[in-house]
């Protein structure tokens, strides 16, 4: 079939002259249409439909382009499920194989790894008549190329043309995995007369046969020639990892000390100029890092499950509009029995990794004449993250922050505005704890 401009691997252009609003719905759900013409016309039809792939064919934001192009390629997929018959309609609904009453096929396809399956009979199967390996689109994603999430998989579908480089479109760190799949296309060292598949096996009548590797120079002289390698912050890596036995690619899982970095393919080849033919392929990209989190408790609306706690006395009352207030309370002090003026809370949790925690507070001194300035703590377990004592001079809104970055159970605030010897009128003041501010990695164990 010729193509316009002449190449062997056609780019792609967009149809419309400005982008268009997304259909907004999944094209193979709710209530379908049908259309009948010569199965002829089949196959320039679903490449005149990969114009809706492009993403220059969408308004909207990344993540609404994103999915108009993957229902445009499950569209596109359908296609090889169509049925031949007579152009004329049908006067009656026809069936070929095996249906269920009152139940709508739009309502039961689902695109899985590339391949359209079916529900039938509460199974899914493939629909015969399409390619093995799926579709992948040719193309570089680029801005607004979704990002998944810690824990979360996502699919990325491009191609190599001629002597090029294909740039993943989001950055990679320690222990994420790529897993590719549906590789296909051929490509050749123009230097040598033989053509590769995209995991370096030898392409011939049509099949993929494993052959060995060249060794130096190629970049990556274990991997096989012509195959897929990934160039990671200098260095060059083998992700496809393929099963000698199967002929497939396996996880990859990505390296230490790799922080934030783009990942480029290109064919194993010391000199990418004589890198020519075009591949396609699709990779998933799982997101191995541990989530962050941040927990904000503001006092002045609710006690947020802190208890008046726990280093060796108890202190504070919760106050509606303004946060845990001090109360006066006895306890061992520089002069054996002393009075204090001042707030402890703390609240328990289940084992989790504490990166920063931070306390605002508000702190007036009273009457010094008989007592002494005292200060603040943060603490976490059983011991002290912070320690401050503030001077006379320190009255006001105030906060201070820990980095404890270790697992902890427990964290408290302890705020004593003045203390002064048994039988000497207390020096009253405030201590007011108004908020705390938590960051962590992994499970957030206050929601």
């Amino acid at each position: 079939m010729a193509l316009w401009p002449n190449s062997s691997f056609a780019k792609p252009v967009g149809s419309f002259l400005e982008p268009v609003p997304t259909p907004g719905v999944d094209p193979l759900s709710g209530r379908c249409v049908s259309i009948r013409f010569n199965e002829a016309w089949l196959q320039v039809i679903a490449g005149a439909l990969q114009q809706l792939v492009l993403q220059t064919t969408w308004q909207g934001s990344a993540d609404d382009v994103a999915l108009a192009q993957a229902q445009a390629m499950n569209l596109i997929l359908s296609l090889d499920a169509a049925v031949p018959g007579d152009c004329a309609p049908p006067d009656t609904p026809q069936f070929n194989g095996e249906f269920e009453p009152d139940m709508n096929l739009c309502d039961n396809l689902r695109f899985n790894n590339g391949v359209l399956q079916a529900n039938c009979c509460g199974e899914w199967t493939d629909i015969p008549g399409q390619s093995s390996q799926g579709n992948p689109v040719a193309n570089q994603p680029g801005a607004g190329a979704p990002v998944p999430q810690p824990g979360v998989a996502k699919i990325y579908c491009g191609g190599i043309d001629g002597p090029n480089q294909w740039l993943l479109p989001v950055p990679v760190n320690a222990g994420d995995t790529l897993e590719f799949h549906q590789l296909q296309g051929a490509w050749n060292d123009s230097a040598e007369i033989i053509w590769n598949c995209p995991d370096g096996w030898v392409y011939a009548l049509g099949a993929c046969g494993q052959t060995l590797p060249h060794g130096s120079p190629d970049p990556l002289p274990t991997a096989l020639h012509m195959q897929i390698v990934a160039l990671i912050d200098g260095n060059w890596y083998d992700p496809l990892q393929v099963d000698i036995g199967t002929g497939n690619p396996t996880v990859w899982t990505v390296p230490s000390g790799i922080t934030n970095a783009q990942v480029l393919l290109q064919g194993n080849i010391d000199d990418i100029a004589r890198q020519q033919g075009a591949i396609t392929f699709c990779v998933t990209v799982t997101n191995n890092q541990t989530p962050t989190w941040s927990q904000v408790f503001d006092f002045t609306t609710s006690p947020n499950a802190f208890v008046t706690n726990d280093l060796g006395f108890s202190a504070g009352t919760w106050v509606p509009g303004q946060g845990w207030q001090q109360t006066e309370y006895t306890a061992p002090g520089p002069d054996g029995t002393d009075n204090y003026f001042g707030t402890t809370i703390a609240r328990s949790f289940a084992a989790t990794h504490i990166d920063t925690v931070e306390a605002d507070y508000t702190y007036v001194f009273g009457d010094h004449s008989t007592g002494t300035d005292f200060g603040n703590e943060l603490y976490a377990d059983t011991g002290a993250l912070d320690t401050q004592h503030q001077p006379a001079t320190g009255d006001g809104s105030h906060s201070f922050t820990a980095t404890p970055n270790a697992t902890l159970t427990k964290l408290g605030v302890l705020v004593v505005c003045s203390i002064a010897p048994t039988g000497t009128p207390s020096p009253e003041g405030t201590a007011l704890i108004t908020k705390m501010t938590v960051t962590g990695k992994g499970v957030n164990p206050f929601i």
